[in-house]
Protein backbone atom coordinates (compact mmCIF):
# COMPACT_ATOMS: atom_id res chain seq x y z
CA UNK A 1 0.00 0.00 0.00
CA UNK A 2 2.79 2.28 1.19
CA UNK A 3 4.95 1.68 -2.63
CA UNK A 4 1.73 2.65 -4.43
CA UNK A 5 1.58 6.13 -2.36
CA UNK A 6 4.82 6.85 -3.23
CA UNK A 7 4.69 5.34 -6.67
CA UNK A 8 1.32 7.72 -7.53
CA UNK A 9 3.24 11.04 -6.02
CA UNK A 10 6.83 10.30 -7.77
CA UNK A 11 4.40 10.19 -11.06
CA UNK A 12 2.45 13.17 -10.33
CA UNK A 13 5.82 15.25 -9.58
CA UNK A 14 6.93 14.33 -12.87
CA UNK A 15 3.76 14.56 -14.66
CA UNK A 16 2.19 17.84 -13.44
CA UNK A 17 5.33 19.99 -14.69
CA UNK A 18 5.42 17.87 -17.88
CA UNK A 19 1.75 18.65 -18.57
CA UNK A 20 2.59 22.45 -18.12
CA UNK A 21 5.43 22.37 -20.41
CA UNK A 22 3.53 20.36 -22.70
CA UNK A 23 0.24 22.90 -22.79
CA UNK A 24 2.96 26.21 -22.91
CA UNK A 25 4.66 24.32 -25.94
CA UNK A 26 1.66 23.41 -27.61
CA UNK A 27 -0.08 27.05 -27.87
CA UNK A 28 3.00 28.45 -28.71
CA UNK A 29 2.52 27.17 -32.65
CA UNK A 30 -1.38 29.03 -32.38
CA UNK A 31 0.51 32.58 -30.87
CA UNK A 32 2.94 32.06 -33.93
CA UNK A 33 0.30 31.22 -36.46
CA UNK A 34 -1.42 34.07 -35.39
CA UNK A 35 1.73 36.49 -35.64
CA UNK A 36 2.11 34.94 -39.18
CA UNK A 37 -1.54 35.92 -40.34
CA UNK A 38 -0.92 39.54 -39.70
CA UNK A 39 0.59 41.62 -42.62
CA UNK A 40 3.61 43.26 -43.04
CA UNK A 41 2.31 46.66 -40.99
CA UNK A 42 1.38 45.52 -38.15
CA UNK A 43 -0.98 47.69 -36.36
CA UNK A 44 -0.18 50.68 -38.81
CA UNK A 45 -3.24 52.56 -37.33
CA UNK A 46 -1.53 53.21 -33.44
CA UNK A 47 -0.33 56.64 -32.38
CA UNK A 48 2.79 57.46 -31.09
CA UNK A 49 2.98 57.83 -27.45
CA UNK A 50 2.46 61.89 -26.59
CA UNK A 51 5.32 63.56 -26.01
CA UNK A 52 7.59 61.31 -27.60
CA UNK A 53 7.41 62.55 -31.38
CA UNK A 54 8.70 59.77 -33.56
CA UNK A 55 9.97 57.58 -30.90
CA UNK A 56 7.42 54.54 -29.78
CA UNK A 57 7.99 51.44 -27.86
CA UNK A 58 12.11 51.56 -28.23
CA UNK A 59 12.24 51.98 -31.85
CA UNK A 60 12.71 55.28 -33.82
CA UNK A 61 10.08 55.43 -37.22
CA UNK A 62 12.32 57.43 -38.79
CA UNK A 63 15.21 55.00 -38.68
CA UNK A 64 12.76 52.79 -40.20
CA UNK A 65 11.83 55.10 -42.94
CA UNK A 66 15.58 55.30 -43.05
CA UNK A 67 16.15 51.67 -43.68
CA UNK A 68 13.26 51.86 -46.27
CA UNK A 69 14.71 54.30 -48.46
CA UNK A 70 11.31 56.11 -48.35
CA UNK A 71 11.54 59.28 -50.34
CA UNK A 72 9.63 62.02 -48.87
CA UNK A 73 6.71 61.93 -50.96
CA UNK A 74 6.25 58.49 -49.39
CA UNK A 75 6.70 59.69 -45.99
CA UNK A 76 3.90 61.78 -45.95
CA UNK A 77 1.57 59.94 -47.40
CA UNK A 78 2.12 57.44 -44.51
CA UNK A 79 1.71 59.76 -42.10
CA UNK A 80 -1.32 61.25 -43.40
CA UNK A 81 -2.81 57.83 -43.77
CA UNK A 82 -2.09 57.05 -39.95
CA UNK A 83 -3.25 60.50 -39.05
CA UNK A 84 -6.79 60.10 -41.04
CA UNK A 85 -6.69 56.28 -39.00
CA UNK A 86 -6.41 58.09 -36.18
CA UNK A 87 -9.46 61.09 -36.75
CA UNK A 88 -11.68 58.45 -38.51
CA UNK A 89 -13.01 55.49 -37.15
CA UNK A 90 -13.55 54.13 -33.25
CA UNK A 91 -11.15 55.03 -30.88
CA UNK A 92 -8.69 52.81 -28.70
CA UNK A 93 -10.01 54.66 -26.01
CA UNK A 94 -13.90 53.80 -26.75
CA UNK A 95 -12.64 49.90 -26.90
CA UNK A 96 -10.90 50.35 -23.47
CA UNK A 97 -13.61 52.45 -21.76
CA UNK A 98 -16.01 49.07 -23.11
CA UNK A 99 -13.94 46.50 -21.95
CA UNK A 100 -13.45 48.68 -18.25
CA UNK A 101 -17.42 48.54 -18.00
CA UNK A 102 -17.69 44.68 -18.85
CA UNK A 103 -15.09 44.56 -15.71
CA UNK A 104 -17.18 46.54 -13.68
CA UNK A 105 -20.57 44.29 -14.42
CA UNK A 106 -19.03 41.46 -13.67
CA UNK A 107 -17.92 42.72 -10.30
CA UNK A 108 -22.01 44.12 -9.48
CA UNK A 109 -25.19 42.67 -9.89
CA UNK A 110 -25.79 43.02 -13.56
CA UNK A 111 -27.82 40.73 -14.89
CA UNK A 112 -26.23 37.84 -17.41
CA UNK A 113 -27.82 39.44 -20.34
CA UNK A 114 -26.27 43.41 -19.68
CA UNK A 115 -23.12 41.47 -19.58
CA UNK A 116 -23.96 39.86 -23.06
CA UNK A 117 -24.89 42.73 -24.54
CA UNK A 118 -22.15 44.67 -22.70
CA UNK A 119 -19.53 41.93 -24.21
CA UNK A 120 -21.15 42.00 -27.95
CA UNK A 121 -20.84 46.16 -28.06
CA UNK A 122 -16.88 45.42 -26.63
CA UNK A 123 -16.05 42.83 -29.59
CA UNK A 124 -17.95 44.95 -31.66
CA UNK A 125 -15.53 48.06 -30.72
CA UNK A 126 -12.98 45.92 -31.38
CA UNK A 127 -13.92 44.41 -34.85
CA UNK A 128 -14.32 47.86 -36.03
CA UNK A 129 -10.70 48.93 -34.64
CA UNK A 130 -9.02 45.78 -36.51
CA UNK A 131 -10.70 46.49 -39.72
CA UNK A 132 -9.71 50.14 -39.70
CA UNK A 133 -5.90 48.54 -38.73
CA UNK A 134 -5.96 46.42 -41.89
CA UNK A 135 -7.41 48.90 -44.40
CA UNK A 136 -4.82 51.39 -42.98
CA UNK A 137 -2.25 48.75 -43.86
CA UNK A 138 -3.20 47.87 -47.29
CA UNK A 139 -2.96 51.72 -47.71
CA UNK A 140 0.21 52.02 -46.65
CA UNK A 141 1.37 48.98 -48.51
CA UNK A 142 0.10 50.28 -51.61
CA UNK A 143 2.90 53.11 -50.74
CA UNK A 144 5.49 51.02 -50.79
CA UNK A 145 7.48 49.64 -53.79
CA UNK A 146 7.96 46.16 -53.99
CA UNK A 147 11.31 45.93 -52.74
CA UNK A 148 10.73 48.23 -49.79
CA UNK A 149 7.97 45.62 -48.75
CA UNK A 150 10.76 43.07 -49.31
CA UNK A 151 12.90 44.91 -46.88
CA UNK A 152 10.28 45.50 -44.70
CA UNK A 153 9.00 41.89 -44.04
CA UNK A 154 13.20 41.29 -43.21
CA UNK A 155 13.38 44.08 -40.89
CA UNK A 156 10.11 42.77 -38.86
CA UNK A 157 12.24 39.80 -36.81
CA UNK A 158 14.76 42.72 -35.84
CA UNK A 159 12.68 44.88 -34.49
CA UNK A 160 10.55 42.26 -32.39
CA UNK A 161 13.88 41.31 -31.17
CA UNK A 162 14.60 44.94 -30.42
CA UNK A 163 11.12 45.12 -28.33
CA UNK A 164 11.70 41.93 -26.20
CA UNK A 165 8.70 40.03 -28.38
CA UNK A 166 6.13 41.89 -26.47
CA UNK A 167 2.55 43.30 -27.77
CA UNK A 168 0.90 43.18 -30.50
CA UNK A 169 2.37 41.47 -33.68
CA UNK A 170 5.93 43.99 -33.41
CA UNK A 171 3.73 47.12 -34.87
CA UNK A 172 4.71 49.19 -37.35
CA UNK A 173 4.82 52.86 -38.70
Amino acid sequence: MKFNQVTVLAAATILIPLGGTIAHFTAAPKAAVAQSEQLLLAQASETPTEGKGEKRRGWDRSKLFEQLDLSDAQKTEIQNIRQQARENGPGREEARAAREKMRELFASDASSDELRTQYQDSQSLRQELREQRFETKLKIREVLTPEQRTKLAELKPERRRHRGGKGPQSRTF
